[in-house]
């Protein structure tokens, strides 16, 4: 997955997306925390009450991968996404200049009117025949 930030201040686009990223991770890590944490409790209590060997076994396997699960997302900063290239800002703009676009706009606007008024006297020349 790629994350792209575009803003006015390219520093500023930079600090967002990790900050964006870090976010994301602190809080899928938080629900992955408080999900073990819940499923964990609930098989406790389970356990407690079979009196069943098999079923408990059954129960204590299930515990223990949930107690893994729980590590990996204690232990991990990089929870939901692991960060291959942190973002930085670009040495020069991605996009041309105001100037540029202005006359890019400018020069197809002159190409379009006179498309139109090419085809609006062709159109009438031949109206008059």
């Amino acid at each position: 997955m790629t994350l792209s930030i575009k803003w006015k201040d390219p520093q500023t686009a930079a600090k967002w997306a990790n900050d964006l990223v870090a976010m994301t991770n602190d809080y899928q890590r938080g629900k992955a925390i408080e999900e073990t944490d819940r499923n964990i409790a609930f098989l406790n209590d389970q356990a407690l009450k079979s009196n069943v060997v098999e079923v408990r076994q059954a129960i204590y396997k299930i515990l223990e991968s949930e107690i893994s699960k729980g590590m990996v997302a204690r232990g991990s900063r990089e929870y939901a996404f692991k960060i291959l290239d942190p973002a930085v800002a670009p040495e020069k703009p991605s996009t041309p200049p105001p100037p540029i676009w202005i006359l890019a706009g400018a020069f197809v606007g002159l190409l379009l009117s006179s498309a139109v008024v090419l085809l609006t006297f062709k159109w009438r020349m031949s109206a008059r025949k």
